[in-house]
């Protein structure tokens, strides 16, 4: 009897989550959304029901399928309506190139990036110097609806940026 009464609280959690979800209307078939849970999943949402909600991501295609107790307690972010996310990376350089001049090599170099918007708000800025480098800040705007996920744009960014710091 115990064993029953115990399942039936997580059908039970999931259906009362999903009744929230499905009338506050926070969350939408079509919409992008990141669920912050023990990894971010990133995806579009195919399908809400009672019991659980389901994503693809956009990157590779799986299928998320997330009970809808985990959407209601955790951090959802929602990309649907937002015109531009703002990114910002930081990284260390070597102490011998003068900051004008990385700037003038990363920023054109990330502008290549075709998911990059917004080109004169992209900005790098020299946090600190310490001992093993100068420490910068790069920040750019990119569209959220372009399905890539975030991971995938932070690698992206580095990529590029090492590539240019290896040129000069």
């Amino acid at each position: 009897m115990f064993a029953i009464g115990y399942a039936s609280q997580d059908i039970l959690k999931n259906a009362l989550a999903g009744i929230m979800i499905l009338t506050t209307k926070e969350i939408r078939i079509g919409d992008l959304i990141q669920v912050n849970y023990i990894n971010p999943m990133f995806g579009k949402v195919e399908e809400i029901n009672l019991r659980y909600t389901v994503l693809r991501a956009n990157a590779d295609m799986r299928r998320f399928i997330i009970p809808n107790s985990i959407i209601n307690t955790h951090l959802v972010q929602t990309y649907t309506n937002e015109e531009l996310v703002r990114f910002d990376v930081s990284f260390l350089a070597q102490r011998t190139i003068p900051h004008k001049l990385l700037e003038q090599m990363i920023i054109p170099a990330i502008h290549t990036i075709p998911r990059i918007q917004e080109h004169e708000y992209t900005k790098l800025v020299q946090e600190e110097i310490t001992p093993h480098g100068q420490v910068h800040r790069l920040f750019c705007y990119v569209k959220p609806t372009c399905g890539i996920p975030r991971p995938m744009i932070y690698t992206e960014l580095y990529k590029i940026m090492h590539q240019t710091m290896q040129k000069s």
